[in-house]
């Protein structure tokens, strides 16, 4: 009998702690993109918080190198295209999935673009528990709680003015050398369950009549002829461009030396400037029939405080 009470007592104080503990979660997950953290918590999700409804032609999907060189901004002032960049660090195909489900949900873009090189990532588990082990991934929050965390649920809420870029005018000058190797490599598989979920992320685009492009933003540390030759016999087997700017063409040649902020992984925002002006003019030769100028629709004349918001960082 005792030992019964005891373990009652046990599993009432356990549960308890739980509860406890579970409510700490709640409060430390930021509720909204202005949060000190909300740009981590909701990082490649702004484009639930538009103030416009199919807001976007265009959306790019992948981990930093999405928001370090896919600037919709600049793809917007040159090209009239409004876009967004849902890239976020280390993103695997899997999350990516989740993201385009909600993305056909409220955005319906007509054009996605793959960043493949999430392909080759696994899934990080912090990545995977941000809410569960909210007071430590989020503990720095605890001096800029307001009385609307204690009740509020979470949720975008804010316009993301950036549209999911980040904006570095750090210059490298880096030099990485010949680090694609050579190209009769043996294409380089990311495995069957990355291979299952990119299946799934084209049926997904095919059956919502959105348009698939395969892009590679320039990376001296992952990249390789290897993984390109995969990626290419893929996109050839099931009709899709593959755009890899780590390989030279008429269009487009990276300069590592002037367009990253780091050796040779992210772009900077002069980097992204250029790619935009190749992967824009890739836009309007090939679907420029499904694409409008939105520049001078007044639907969109909100994009003018993004607009300068970008100018004013760049300086």
């Amino acid at each position: 009998m005792q030992r019964r009470k005891r373990r009652k007592k046990i599993l009432l104080c356990l549960g308890i702690i739980l509860c406890v503990y579970a409510y700490l979660c709640f409060i430390f997950v930021p509720k909204d993109l202005s949060d000190k953290g909300g740009s981590k918590y909701y990082e490649s999700k702004g484009f639930l918080s538009e103030p416009v409804e199919k807001a976007f032609d265009v959306i790019a999907f992948g981990h930093s190198g999405v928001y370090s060189g896919f600037s919709p901004v600049a793809l917007f002032q040159e090209f009239g295209i409004t876009s967004y960049a849902s890239g976020a660090c280390l993103q695997p195909i899997d999350k990516i999935n989740k993201l385009l489900e909600e993305a056909v949900k409220y955005q319906k873009p007509k054009i996605v673009f793959l960043d493949v090189d999430c392909l080759y990532i696994r899934k990080r588990m912090l990545n995977c528990y941000q809410t569960l082990l909210a007071p430590f991934v989020y503990h720095y929050r605890w001096n800029t709680l307001k009385f609307r965390d204690f009740y509020q649920l979470p949720r975008m809420r804010s316009e993301d003015i950036s549209k999911g870029f980040f904006l570095s005018k750090k210059v490298s000058g880096y030099h990485p050398g010949d680090y694609m190797g050579d190209s009769t490599q043996k294409p380089k598989s990311p495995g069957s369950e990355a291979l299952e979920q990119l299946d799934r992320f084209v049926k997904i685009c095919r059956e919502n009549q959105i348009e698939v492009v395969f892009i590679e933003f320039a990376n001296a540390t992952t990249w390789t002829y290897a993984k390109h030759n995969f990626i290419q016999e893929y996109a050839d087997k099931n009709n899709i461009d593959f755009l890899d700017m780590n390989v030279s063409s008429p269009d487009y040649q990276v300069d590592f030396a002037n367009d990253f902020r780091d050796n040779g992984n992210h772009y900077n925002v002069y980097g992204a400037q250029r790619a935009m002006k190749y992967l824009g003019k890739y836009l309007i030769h090939t679907y420029g029939n499904i694409l409008t100028d939105k520049r001078t629709d007044p639907r969109f004349s909100y994009w003018d405080k993004a607009v300068d918001a970008y100018v004013s960082d760049l300086g």
